[in-house]
C-alpha cells in the first residue's frame, strides 16, 4: 500500500507520468486464504533461519546479520514500532546476556 501511495505522490507532483503499479490489485482474505497473516510453524521458522544463516549477501547483509535480524524481529513479537526504533550500535553484544535497547521513551521494562 505504501509504495503505491508514493508512486501516487509521484504522478501527481509530475515526476513521473505514469503509475506503473496502478493495475495491481490488493489480496483478498475472503476469496483467498494465501493473503491471510498468521504465524509461522516452529519448522518454518528453523528452516527459515537455517538457510538465511548459510546464504550469501543481500541486501547488503550477509547470511549471518540477516539470520540475526531475522531472530531479533522474532523476538518483537509484531511490536513493528519497536523494532523500527532500533538503531546500529544500540545492543550490547559484548556481554553475557545480549539485549536490546529501545529508544520508545514509553517502553519502562527492566533489564
Amino acid at each position: 500500500m505504501s509504495m503505491k501511495t508514493f508512486l501516487n505522490w509521484l504522478v501527481s507532483n509530475r515526476r513521473i507520468s505514469v503509475h506503473p503499479l496502478a493495475h495491481l490489485k490488493g489480496g483478498n482474505v475472503a476469496v483467498d486464504r494465501r493473503w491471510e497473516r498468521r504465524e509461522l510453524a516452529d519448522e518454518k521458522v528453523r528452516w527459515l533461519l537455517a538457510t538465511v544463516q548459510t546464504s550469501g549477501v543481500s541486501y547488503g547483509l550477509t547470511g549471518w546479520q540477516r539470520y540475526m535480524l531475522y531472530s531479533m524481529a522474532m523476538g518483537f513479537d509484531g511490536d513493528g514500532n519497536r523494532l523500527a526504533s532500533f538503531r546500529v550500535g544500540q545492543s550490547d553484544t559484548a556481554i553475557v546476556r545480549p539485549r536490546i535497547r529501545s529508544t520508545n521513551r514509553s517502553d519502562s521494562r527492566k533489564e
